[in-house]
């Protein structure tokens, strides 16, 4: 037992580490879920370690000295140990039996196999070095999917079901998988200095741009354009579709106001009284500032103790872009860079 334990105790050792080691590496990972695993591997593996060598050689002396001197399989079966009858008389007896013989796989793996495998071993390397040769070459051929995986036969009647309504019926077609984008003027970063590392719901502290204003003529200009153009040039959006409060606004000043003010304003000043009571009057503008494309936030007053008009603190506008969030990585990601 002392000699077995000594040279099985040192090689476990040594593939345990290397198996920890191995796990830790996921830590660096910045996916919380494959760093929490690997970490938890990293630390599990040499407790099983440790625990195997603190608890087999005892369980396995228990065994030998007591439970097959003392018990026989028939008497665990019934929960009944008692000693065997008979004591060393009978020991003495079963030492003159003849030993059983092996097993058959026994027999085999330590004869036949084991011949055979001494006299082909040259052989047995050259074949399992061209196999890892092989499969090295075709790993290097894996890529992501160039196309959506058919999880059934395209000749299946639920999938000919599938197909027609796609293709001839898209106007009742879902849109959990199209892809909308949100572009955002007003936050410079997200700081996560305090955000815990196994903290999921916690995504930061949101940093304002304190120079973001829409009021100066020159970027509503620009923003009305930007708006104009993803909607009738932009061959990144669907169906035209942009959701864009500026334009609203740009509307609902013509309107109201039979044509003597229209986007952009000349006034900055002006601008945000006309933007607030669109927010307050309109219906586009109540819905705009509801689903938070316009974000206003309180100021102080001025010195002189004047209440100031709130001030615009962010803005989105939103597309429907081209592409499918079911397509793969190799079809979006070139979306997703155009954007």
């Amino acid at each position: 037992m002392a000699y077995s334990f000594k040279r099985a105790a040192r090689a476990m050792a040594v593939t345990s580490s290397t198996t920890a080691v191995a796990f830790l590496a996921n830590a660096l990972s910045e996916i919380t879920p494959i760093r929490g695993f690997g970490i938890y591997a990293a630390i599990i593996v040499p407790i099983n370690f440790i625990m195997v060598i603190l608890l087999i050689p005892p369980a396995t002396i228990l065994n030998e000295t007591v439970l097959e001197k003392y018990c026989s399989f028939s008497c665990l079966k019934r929960c009944c140990c008692r000693k065997k009858k008979g004591g060393d008389a009978e020991k003495e007896v079963d030492a003159d039996v003849p030993q059983a013989k092996e097993a058959l796989m026994t027999r085999f793996f330590g004869g036949p196999f084991n011949l055979a495998l001494f006299k082909l071993r040259y052989v047995v390397t050259a074949i399992g070095t061209l196999a890892g040769c092989f499969v090295i070459y075709y790993a290097t051929k894996i890529g992501p999917l160039s196309k959506q995986e058919d999880f059934l036969p395209p000749n299946t009647p639920i999938v000919k079901l599938n197909n027609i309504i796609n293709d001839e019926f898209a106007a009742i077609d879902s849109n959990k998988n199209q892809i909308k984008v949100k572009i955002f003027w007003g936050v410079k970063d997200l700081d996560k200095k305090d955000v815990g590392l196994w903290d999921a719901t916690d995504l930061g502290e949101l940093v304002w741009d304190p120079d973001f204003t829409v009021s100066p003529r020159r970027n509503q200009a620009a923003l009305l354009e930007l708006c104009r153009y993803l909607r009738n040039d932009s061959e990144l959006v669907q169906f035209n579709k942009v959701e864009c409060w500026i334009e609203d606004f740009d509307e609902w000043l013509q309107e109201e106001f039979d044509g003597a003010y229209f986007v952009p304003i000349a006034d900055p000043v002006f601008f945000d009284q006309l933007l607030l009571k669109f927010v307050a009057e309109s219906t586009k503008g109540q819905k705009a500032a509801t689903n938070f494309r316009l974000g206003f936030v309180k100021q102080e007053d001025d010195e002189d103790g004047n209440p100031r008009l709130p001030k615009l603190q962010f803005t989105f506008i939103e597309a429907l872009s081209i592409g499918d969030e079911q397509q793969p990585s190799s079809v979006k990601e070139p979306i997703f860079d155009s954007w």
